[in-house]
């Protein structure tokens, strides 16, 4: 009896002793571990150096000089800026219709400069909007800025309008 009750408290002592040893591995352990939700490493990340790429300057510097200081422009702008969901009847729903749009950009956006109203969507396409990918989100675009009243103008490269041309689609508006 005596050898048996020698045998269970070495068991409950190399049990309690490995038990503590888990839990400290495991102290270590969560130690190393990011807490993915709460953190944030500023080292991921780096400043761009421009907004917009060449093209995009190129026509944004024609663009500010036609339409002169009556409206703003706004480089891309995100749909979901320009247009809010409408309320649904179930917060998965308004979610879903948010994510239809809020990843989408056009390239500028024209706004009257007193009342920030959207104007006019300008989108410069190039090779890209000839995928078939790109074309059915292009279609839809225009849809939605066609039903919401907000022209939207296509423009096949940066250099294909001048600055004259682009002055009378205001003049005209």
């Amino acid at each position: 009896m005596n050898e048996l009750l020698m045998i269970v408290i070495a068991l409950i002592i190399i049990a309690a002793i490995k038990f503590y040893e888990r839990l400290e591995r495991n102290d270590y352990r969560n130690a190393d571990r990011i807490d993915r939700k709460n953190f944030f490493d500023c080292n991921n990340y780096e400043l761009r150096q421009t907004l917009m790429t060449s093209n995009e300057r190129i026509f944004f510097e024609k663009l500010r000089r036609a339409v002169g200081d009556i409206y703003d422009i706004y480089p891309q702008v995100n749909l979901d800026k320009i247009f809010k969901t409408k309320f649904q009847s179930s917060r998965k729903k308004i979610f879903y219709e948010k994510a239809r749009i809020d990843r989408k950009s056009i390239d500028f956006l024209v706004t009257i400069r007193n009342s920030q109203t959207p104007y006019i969507g300008i989108e410069l396409d190039d090779a890209t909007h000839f995928r078939e990918d790109r074309v059915s989100r292009d279609e839809r675009v225009n849809t939605l800025f066609a039903k919401k009243g907000i022209k939207l103008i296509r423009i096949n490269g940066s250099n294909s309008v001048s600055e004259e041309e682009l002055r009378k689609i205001f003049e005209r508006d």
